[in-house]
């Protein structure tokens, strides 16, 4: 009797240590823990490859609007050229061209200056590359905040699986001493071999689930090491997360400023405009050109022809005057194209807006059920570790068995762990909101890395 009495302290001891070993996993600091997240997202502005790419894309885009300015400015060319005639007359008819063999040099120097002076066409064109580098402004600014939500994903990821080994170990570890009890009391004739099997099958089914934990934290490390190209992984966990109502708490107020301000809805809205002066650009493609041109040559020929040699200086300016008549109807076959183009663009707008407004409304949506749930599973929390507790003090006086006190330390483990990855949700589900309405910004990246437990 006393023995059992030994078993039951042991029992009521190690859920003590069970219940505090879950808290403090998810709040207390590691040793081994050193890296924050505003760490990690330094290094992914570095390292990432996509948001790399995004960076030298939007730094070739700062190119466009210069290029197309420099169709409207002068511009000047230098030509040179240096020829060799052997010339063999066998038989001429004219007293221009000598009968027999000659050979002379020939130079040719030239300065051709061109300026337009009217072409509808590269007026245009200004106008749409600034349209294009707002495209660009946007797609950049699109990666930048694509790159903090999947930063902080990652980050989170790695607490929730680094947090489900530790419980998952927590959990093996009273499993099996579950079993080290059922066995004792199965080989002094106090418990039947299904209870030997039972206990046995739960050991079993503990250490498969510390592997699949264990194989789940490896991805997540690796994933956050893609995005950083940092390989020794060390995470921080959070302080106690206190859920704050959205503000301000109106799904509309969040829609309206989405629609005003989402990053991709602006970038939709300016490839519109660029299609639109694609239209126009293909129109002036009827209209007509106007350039002045000048040049200056001078060519210098040791011979000719027709015999002697000579030296010569041109000077030349004019206006030339260009008007496209017929062209096999291309340029009614291009308008035809722009104009399906800008369609297409406009309804691509559309679909945007739409697609907004639903991951706006979904994302507020969720983080008031995050809200809710942290409440929940707060109070479902506090419930377990009450029935824990009772029936510890039942299995002392005999009302419960013991695989009913392990299965109240599952359960409290349970609902611990979806607690705080409840409130990790929470966390990811306001960047997001704020990212759907267009406000995501480095501060955001700041507020979240305060939260966390620095050394």
């Amino acid at each position: 009797m006393s023995q059992i009495s030994i078993h039951g302290c042991n029992i009521r001891l190690f859920s003590r240590v069970w219940l505090i070993s879950i808290i403090l996993l998810f709040l207390l600091p590691q040793n081994a823990l050193s890296k924050d997240l505003l760490y990690y997202y330094k290094l992914a502005q570095k390292n990432d490859a996509a948001f790399q790419a995004a960076t030298h894309a939007y730094e070739a885009s700062r190119q466009i609007k210069r290029q197309a300015i420099a169709n409207l400015l002068p511009s000047l060319n230098a030509d040179a050229e240096q020829t060799y005639t052997y010339q063999d007359i066998k038989n001429s008819d004219s007293f221009l061209y000598r009968e027999g063999q000659t050979h002379y040099d020939r130079t040719s120097l030239s300065l051709n200056l061109k300026q337009p002076i009217f072409n509808y066409a590269f007026f245009v064109r200004v106008r749409q590359a600034g349209e294009e580098e707002k495209v660009a402004d946007a797609e950049f600014e699109a990666s930048r905040q694509d790159l903090m939500v999947r930063v902080v994903e990652a980050y989170l990821k790695c607490l929730i699986t680094l947090g489900a080994i530790r419980t998952v170990m927590i959990e093996r570890d009273a499993v099996q001493a579950f079993y080290a009890l059922t066995r004792e009391k199965y080989d002094r004739g106090l418990a039947g071999v299904t209870d030997m099997y039972d206990a046995e099958a739960r050991l079993n089914l503990a250490k498969a689930k510390l592997i699949e934990a264990k194989n789940l934290k490896e991805d997540a490390f690796e994933a956050l090491t893609e995005i950083t190209k940092e390989t020794n992984i060390e995470v921080m966990p959070f302080k106690k997360i206190i859920p704050v109502k959205p503000h301000p708490d109106s799904v509309d107020s969040w829609v309206e400023a989405a629609l005003k301000q989402n990053i991709r809805l602006s970038l939709q809205r300016h490839k519109v405009a660029v299609a639109e002066e694609e239209v126009k650009k293909q129109y002036a493609a009827n209209y007509p050109v106007v350039d002045f041109t000048g040049n200056v040559r001078h060519h210098e020929s040791s011979g000719t022809e027709f015999g002697g040699g000579f030296k010569a200086n041109y000077w030349e300016a004019g206006i030339r005057f260009s008007l496209p008549l017929v062209q096999g109807g291309l340029v009614l076959s291009k308008i035809k194209e722009a104009q399906a183009r800008y369609r297409e663009a406009i309804s691509m707008l559309d679909k945007e807006k739409r697609r907004v407004v639903r991951e706006t409304r979904a994302a507020f949506l969720n983080v008031k059920t995050s809200i809710d749930k942290i409440r929940a599973l707060e109070a479902y929390r506090k419930s377990q570790e009450a029935a824990l507790q009772l029936k510890q003090e039942g299995y002392e006086t005999g009302l419960y068995e013991s695989v009913e006190v392990l299965d109240a330390q599952r359960e409290l483990t349970r609902a611990t762990m979806e607690y705080y990855k409840a409130c990790y949700e929470y966390v990811l589900n306001n960047i997001k909101l704020k990212q759907s309405a267009g406000i995501l910004s480095d501060e955001d990246i700041i507020m979240v890395n305060n939260c966390l437990k620095h050394q």
